[in-house]
């Protein structure tokens, strides 16, 4: 992850890619096929090692902003083709909410800049 940010109630989560090409499995730390159904999902587990409690309040909005930046930064985003809300779900392993389902859903957006 390249950044946090909160702004009010919303929990931006930010990445920039400066690529030629790019495909799901590169973004695979935050997007990847869920295990049991093959749907795409967030993953959650990665975010949490690095945002622990922000990213699992219930009281966030949830964001993914993905900034793609080159000159085929349009085509790649057309490819990924992806939605723009996915769910998530973490099981906690703080020994305070062991075992606790956090859930819910994020909100996905990409950006292509061509500078």
């Amino acid at each position: 992850m390249d950044f946090a940010v909160k702004n009010g109630n919303v929990l931006n989560i930010v990445e920039a890619k400066a690529r030629k090409a790019l495909s799901r499995s590169d973004i695979e730390n935050y997007i990847k096929p869920d295990k049991r159904t093959g749907e795409l999902a967030f993953n959650a587990d990665y975010v949490v090692k690095d945002l622990g409690d922000d990213f699992l309040n219930p009281n966030y909005q949830k964001r993914f902003v993905l900034y793609l930046n080159g000159p085929e930064s349009t085509d790649i985003m057309k490819k990924l083709d992806l939605p723009a809300n996915l769910p998530y779900k973490y099981t906690s392993k703080d020994p305070k909410t062991k075992g606790q389902i956090f859930e819910g859903t994020i909100e996905i957006i990409v950006k292509a800049v061509n500078k």
